[in-house]
């Protein structure tokens, strides 16, 4: 079986940045479940994902009592992809549709 594109999905979806925090483990796979989906991908398992990472030398760590992977920013379409998606309906909270 041929390994995930998860190179490609880091090249795309991911920037470094120190001054930011960095994603927790599931901002990132939700961002790569977003990148997958715009270009009609099948994502892999959450585990295989964070299999690959770890492989990729990428881990995750605790910062501020937060496990994240540091330094790492959202860029690009799966981004605002992600974060479209992710925001609560505000139908949901019981409010009115702007």
């Amino acid at each position: 079986m041929a390994k995930p594109p998860i190179g490609d999905f880091l090249r795309d979806c991911t920037t470094r940045d120190d001054t930011f925090t960095g994603l927790d483990p599931d901002q990132l796979y939700g961002l790569y479940v977003s990148w997958c989906a715009l270009g009609q991908r099948r994502p892999v398992t959450d585990v295989t994902f964070r299999t690959e990472l770890a492989r990729l030398n990428i881990h995750p760590a605790i910062v501020s009592d937060r496990l994240v992977y540091p330094g790492l920013a959202m860029i690009g379409p799966a981004a605002t992809d992600y974060i479209v998606h992710s925001s609560p309906d505000p139908l949901d909270e019981g409010g009115i549709p702007a």
